[in-house]
């Protein structure tokens, strides 16, 4: 397969024209994200992820290592903090710098989150412009910056804009290195692809598309000047933290502990295919720290999971349906509902917020969905369907979520645009061709 249109030029090999409007569309995104942030006041609720984040990070700013513990107020920093490895490190190395600089204010972070979130209209420009020339990277590009979902999210410190930036990046550098073929730029490209997994574990996913990119030739040598360095950059990070996961955790894991637990929340009596804590997985051991409930958590709920999904075969099909069904839902209601601090903080017009998300969300979808047949097969092309479908894959197993679809939204886009495009071709052809 050849790649799509613009496939050997550099970002920087801009016309200054395209290069005035990415600009503006970058500064567009990010004057949407401070807005919202300037009307909501989002805040941390216990026993969250945004609210684990931020206690690891603050940890970090402090000198207390990737540490947090838990008290009556949730996930907190402190002294009697103990090591944690029960969310991937790289959010919260992310932000522990700038809590260092600035203090650990949530304000803090949900300003790099809107950074984070602007700069990924970079990497989605590149990958559309790589599909289908300039201009449909430039319709990527501001359909990205103007998803109203994704402005919302800005305002709760998940990590999905950073992880929705790594997502972008690494499919970005592996169309990059396709070219380059240089040891470097392999390794660059296994680096990056590390990057996202620490910050969302099931980011090493994407090793899948980064091959279909990066593979041109089926050889053992050709495969090995690509796998080597490539393997190299992903273990500048993971050797280093998995030494420290064995050394605080007693573990060697790569990156995180929590599969045990998502199995469990998953693959259980009171599972829907979305997100369930695992209740019993919390009221067993009363008393002993987060620590050692993390590693409970890991081994009990893998267990628990795995006898659940054997003795439940009919079920697990009809949880696998709706695992995907969730997944594929527009996660305007949870953005908002999250900016809301889930009701604490409520938002005037949030049926309005909604409204326009999901009239955003669903037409974008479909566009993206008509690109099986409506666009050339490429080799770019198939590394974004390929993204998409080892995604899909993933929430077969593990549950689905709205939110969780936010970090291929980049790939969705770009298909989106190149389907615009195409059609306005089409239509521009045919009145050419009328009498």
């Amino acid at each position: 397969m050849q790649a799509g249109t613009s496939s050997s030029r550099g970002i920087i090999g801009l016309d200054a024209r395209t290069a005035l409007w990415l600009s503006a569309i970058v500064a567009l995104a990010l004057l949407l994200r401070l807005a919202w942030l300037a009307r909501t006041d989002t805040v941390l609720l216990p026993l969250s992820d945004p609210q684990y984040y931020h206690a690891t990070a603050q940890n970090l700013a402090e000198g207390r290592g990737y540490s947090v513990t838990v008290d009556q107020r949730g996930f907190v920093a402190g002294d009697k903090s103990e090591g944690t490895a029960f969310w991937p490190p790289g959010y919260s190395f992310a932000l522990a710098p700038l809590y260092k600089l600035f203090g650990s204010d949530i304000g803090v972070a949900k300003v790099f989150n809107a950074i984070a979130g602007a700069l990924t209209v970079l990497p989605v420009f590149y990958l559309g412009r790589r599909l289908r020339g300039d201009a449909a990277g430039l319709l990527a590009a501001a359909l990205f910056a103007v998803a109203p979902s994704l402005v919302f999210w800005t305002a709760s410190l998940f990590s999905e804009p950073l992880f929705t930036l790594g997502i972008a990046s690494t499919l970005a550098v592996a169309a990059w290195a396709a070219d380059r073929r240089s040891i470097g730029a392999y390794l660059l490209a296994g680096l990056v692809l590390a990057a996202t997994g620490f910050v969302r574990s099931q980011g090493m996913l994407m090793v899948v598309p980064a091959a279909v990119l990066l593979v041109r030739d089926v050889n053992p040598r050709a495969l090995l000047r690509i796998a080597l360095p490539a393997a190299a950059g992903v273990a500048l990070l993971v050797v280093p933290w998995t030494i420290r996961n064995q050394a605080v955790m007693g573990r060697a894991y790569p990156i995180n502990d929590n599969l045990g637990y998502n199995l469990r929340l998953a693959h259980g009596p009171y599972s829907k295919g979305t997100s369930v804590p695992p209740q019993d997985l919390w009221d067993e051991r009363p008393g002993i720290s987060f620590k050692e409930r993390e590693l409970f958590f890991d081994d009990e709920g893998r267990s628990r999971a795995l006898t659940y999904a054997r003795e439940h075969p009919g079920r697990e099909l009809e949880l696998a349906v709706r695992r995907i069904g969730y997944l594929s839902r527009s996660d305007a209601e949870a953005s908002v509902r999250w900016s809301e601090s889930l009701g604490l903080t409520p938002i005037s017009g949030r049926g309005f917020f909604v409204l326009i998300g999901d009239l955003w969300y669903y037409p974008v979808l479909l566009l993206a969905l008509a690109s099986l047949v409506a666009l050339p097969r490429s080799r770019i092309w198939l590394a974004l369907w390929s993204a998409l479908a080892v995604w899909g894959a993933l929430h077969l197993v593990f549950a689905g979520e709205p939110r969780y679809h936010v970090p291929l939204l980049p790939v969705v886009v770009v298909l989106a645009a190149a389907v615009i495009l195409r059609l306005f071709e089409s239509l521009n052809t045919e009145e050419a061709a009328a009498p």
